[in-house]
């Protein structure tokens, strides 16, 4: 049953940097697209807004890696 729980747990956190290396790629396409020497340019907007949804989500995931973290070391008490 230790096993499971352990195998069940570390599937999830692989599931969580897989979802922040999906963030990161993103991230970069949309930093490639970006045209520095036209940045009123509307393609720019959404890349731009692009990145900034990518660094929202990778700092929602890893808040919740840490909270994840802080709760499983309350149950041990």
């Amino acid at each position: 049953n230790y096993l499971l729980v352990t195998i069940k747990d570390y599937l999830f956190n692989m599931k969580k940097y897989f979802f922040i290396a999906i963030a990161s790629a993103l991230m970069i396409f949309n930093l490639y697209h970006i045209n520095f020497d036209d940045i009123q340019n509307e393609e720019n907007k959404v890349a731009a807004a692009g990145i900034l949804a990518c660094l929202i989500a990778i700092i929602l995931i890893l808040i919740l890696d840490k909270s994840e973290k802080i709760n499983k070391k309350l149950d041990w008490f």
